[in-house]
């Protein structure tokens, strides 16, 4: 009789977590698909992690802390699909879930997601829903061997500002918006890598703006932003700033850019439209 009882509450389980019966994030309309625990910090706390003390949140932003403890792929997702989610998250998450899915919902979505700090061996992360662009996206992933995926797939223009990792990336992708930000930023945005990344892809529907693309070799947040204005104010790459390996950028457009990689596949520059200061134009050809 126990033993039918544990097996019933287990199918019950199951069928919640089909259902989109997840946890519960504070202070959202948010849940969380996945095992493990869920809870919340201030929004100060960010300044403990990295590049957190540049990012900008507003008086809504809900600091999440996910521990992850087996669940292969997990999932972010509105509590009622039907309505969406209009919250600004930023996501501190631990533990090595293949593949994290934060959505917003596509069709009702218009979230914010300042920040988001990756602490373990992750495959990818697939965003969607988002009403403006990611903001700095940072991964602890030193011993993943195939690197990083990102990829926004929302549909309103929103792109990504940053993603910097310690270990390989594999592709940032940003399908229908920018990768960097506004030129009106005063931060700038960044695809910083730690090691190199031969098979590495940076795929921009919206063209790059205001990006520094370099090794990550910064150990203060604020060393990043000098050195893009370095290469920006010298149209050129500033000595502090380290180059990486990369495959392919694909995009249409380059504005305001400092490109700080040896990329194996040259970018010709009459299929592309360049504006502002481009540092690193060895990876340009004609």
């Amino acid at each position: 009789m126990k033993k039918f009882i544990f097996i019933f509450i287990a199918l019950f389980a199951a069928f919640s977590m089909a259902k989109g019966k997840g946890i519960e994030i504070p202070g959202t309309t948010l849940i969380y698909n996945g095992d493990g625990s869920v809870s919340t910090t201030s929004v100060s706390e960010l300044s403990n992690y990295p590049f957190g003390s540049l990012v900008v949140t507003d008086s809504n932003t809900v600091v999440a802390v996910i521990n992850v403890v087996k669940t292969k792929n997990v999932k972010i997702q509105p509590a009622n699909p039907k309505t969406g989610s209009q919250d600004s998250l930023a996501l501190i998450l631990h533990g090595d879930a293949k593949n994290v899915q934060i959505d917003f919902s596509q069709a009702k979505g218009k979230g914010k997601l300042p920040y988001v700090y990756l602490d373990g061996l992750i495959r990818k992360l697939l965003i969607k829903g988002l009403g403006e662009n990611a903001g700095f996206i940072v991964a602890e992933n030193i011993d993943l061997e195939k690197g990083l995926f990102v990829q926004n797939i929302s549909k309103k223009g929103a792109g990504i500002k940053a993603v910097i990792t310690s270990g390989k990336l594999f592709r940032v992708q940003s399908n229908h918006g920018i990768i960097g930000t506004q030129l009106s930023d005063a931060i700038p945005g960044g695809v910083l890598i730690g090691e190199d990344s031969p098979k590495a892809q940076i795929k921009a529907k919206g063209g790059l703006s205001k990006v520094l693309i370099c090794k990550n070799n910064f150990t203060n947040d604020l060393d990043f932003v000098a050195a893009f204005y370095g290469c920006i104010n010298t149209t050129s790459i500033v000595s502090n700033v380290e180059s990486v390996s990369i495959k392919k950028i694909n995009a249409k457009k380059f504005d305001n850019v400092a490109v700080a990689a040896n990329v194996a596949k040259k970018i010709k520059e009459k299929k592309v439209t360049l504006s502002g200061v481009i540092a690193g134009k060895d990876n340009f050809v004609e």
